[in-house]
């Protein structure tokens, strides 16, 4: 489990990382459209006669979709630093106030560890489709060598190596 998100009222964990993310990618984007949209048409109300009201919610819409814009890109900024560096937020408010410059045993590099939170497939990374590999439960770790994970190896590895899993790992 990374976190419970009170946004979207669940646990966001490695089954909805990518879902999570993605939610936060289309609301800075969401708010973007909307600044840039409203934008114009609160500099028509300038010059036009509009009454008050109108002018004042399309000012209110623009600052509003402004903030909200700005909280959510440095939120997503965030996520996505966290997501670089193979760490959850849970880990990283244990790793800031244990080691300041600790790193993550998980961390696979830039692009493996986009891949594990986004998918295998970077064309799919910004649908809700194609969701990471494994089960959640196995997951490669630097310090261990090979994997960290509770009962054997994880089923992936022995696919990817055309060996078959004793007990098959299932979503």
């Amino acid at each position: 489990m990374d976190h419970h998100c009170p946004w979207i009222m669940n646990c966001v964990g490695w089954g909805n990382h990518k879902y999570f993310f993605l939610v936060v990618v289309y609301a800075v984007l969401s708010c973007a459209f909307i600044f840039v949209t409203v934008l114009e048409s609160v500099q028509d109300s300038v010059y036009m006669d509009v009454p008050h009201i109108n002018r004042f919610l399309l000012v209110f819409c623009t600052t509003l979709s402004f903030i909200m814009g700005s909280l959510m890109t440095v939120f997503l900024s965030f996520h996505t630093w966290l997501m670089t560096k193979a760490m959850t937020t849970i880990e990283f408010c244990e790793k800031t106030s244990a080691a300041p410059h600790s790193f993550s045993k998980y961390d696979r590099g830039l692009w493996e560890n986009i891949k594990v939170v986004l998918g295998p497939r970077p064309l799919l990374w910004f649908v809700p489709l194609d969701p990471a590999r494994g089960d959640g439960i196995h997951h490669h770790s630097v310090s261990m060598g090979l994997c960290a994970s509770i009962g054997g190896p994880p089923a992936w590895d022995l696919h990817a190596e055309g060996k078959s899993a004793a007990p098959e790992f299932s979503r």
